[in-house]
């Protein structure tokens, strides 16, 4: 399986009550997302920031709908280093 960071579009709430109209100022939400891909369709990416020791299980999947994708970056293990 292939560790991929997305950035994809997602709507975003302009307000915790009620807005006028001249109020309304469009924008959009990016989030960016770290996972393993256990699916890929036309319409659809799954990714899972948690795996299972076995690698069959994953924790957190979501499915993002590929119009909303902006970009993908895979990431590579070139070097890791202990923290604690």
């Amino acid at each position: 399986m292939k560790l991929v960071l997305v950035e994809w579009a997602d709507s975003k709430r302009m307000s915790d009550g009620w807005i006028y109209n001249n109020e309304v100022k469009p924008s959009v939400c990016v989030n960016k997302s770290v996972g393993w891909i256990l699916e890929s369709t036309k319409d659809i990416l799954v990714i899972a920031p948690h795996r299972g020791i076995n690698e069959e299980t994953n924790y957190g999947a979501i499915s993002i709908p590929k119009c909303a994708i902006k970009r993908i970056f895979k990431v590579e293990k070139k070097k890791v280093k202990k923290v604690k």
